[in-house]
């Protein structure tokens, strides 16, 4: 059965952009579609002939940073709580906790730098 809180695609299959509230089932598999409905034909014409999607994103080192000093405090929290800074260590769901949070730190800035765009000083 498919876990959509769980397992939800976020990106288009097409452009890589958020996908919306469209999702294609083809065959068993469940395909993210963002606002534009012309996709879900071109979504259906690379899976029917198997064309991979070419990495479109970039690392930015800065928003890594800045990722890292937001959950600095929950990583002291829950290293105190484990009783060890090694978080392979940690309980499955604190390690979970952990890199979900990281990883929405590092979305959240990225965004703002869309939105408000980046200093060039």
């Amino acid at each position: 059965m498919f876990d959509i809180k769980n397992n939800r695609p976020s990106l288009c299959a097409c452009c890589l952009k958020p996908s919306g509230a469209i999702l294609l089932q083809i065959d068993n598999k469940y395909y993210g579609v963002c606002n534009n409905r012309h996709h879900i034909e071109e979504i259906k014409t690379r899976v029917r002939n198997k064309m991979e999607i070419t990495r479109q994103s970039n690392l930015n080192y800065k928003s890594v940073d800045y990722a890292i000093a937001e959950v600095k405090s929950l990583y002291q929290q829950l290293a105190k709580k484990n009783k060890t800074y090694e978080l392979h260590k940690w309980e499955g769901e604190e390690r979970k906790k952990f890199f979900r949070t990281l990883i929405l730190c590092y979305l959240d800035c990225e965004k703002a730098k869309a939105s408000n765009g980046v200093d060039s000083g």
